[in-house]
């Protein structure tokens, strides 16, 4: 599957699925967010998208604030992989590394609660967001096609 269908998968999901999108007006920085729900009591951060112009920038701070000023408690995942993990670390209370991927938290200060997250995490990876990732699914998106790539030139040796 390419990029564009992937994104457009990641539209139609957002459309059966709550969430509140903080931007900045020229789009150096988006994110999206899912709120707390029956099953869970933190807001999820799906999706931060963010242009190397908006990391230079104060934008994504800007962003992070206020996405924090609404949500008291949130997680998110990251690839162990991302050129700007050491910011993801600055914005967080607490963190657990698993196989390439970092499971964030703020304002998660229940023990059982946290138990819990990192028992998912742990068992699942990212897999624990379902589908919210955009980059989660890009990623596997351009695994897949690489692993079809390298399938076909072998076949064709």
């Amino acid at each position: 599957m390419d990029a564009e269908a992937t994104v457009d998968r990641y539209i139609d999901f957002l459309k059966d699925t709550p969430f509140k999108a903080y931007y900045d007006e020229p789009y150096n920085c988006m994110a999206i967010v899912l709120p707390p729900g029956k099953d869970r009591s933190h807001a999820t951060l799906a999706t931060l998208s963010v242009t190397k112009e908006g990391w230079l920038s104060n934008v994504t701070e800007n962003v992070f604030n206020a996405i924090k000023k609404d949500h008291p408690k949130m997680v998110w995942t990251v690839s162990e992989e991302d050129e700007n993990l050491t910011w993801f670390f600055g914005k967080c209370d607490g963190s657990f590394v698993n196989k390439g991927d970092v499971l964030f938290w703020y304002g998660v200060d229940d023990f059982q609660e946290l138990g819990a997250l990192t028992e998912e995490f742990n068992a699942v990876g990212r897999a624990m967001l379902g589908d919210s990732n955009l980059e989660s699914r890009l990623r596997r998106a351009a695994q897949t096609s690489n692993s079809n790539l390298a399938s076909h030139a072998a076949s064709s040796r």
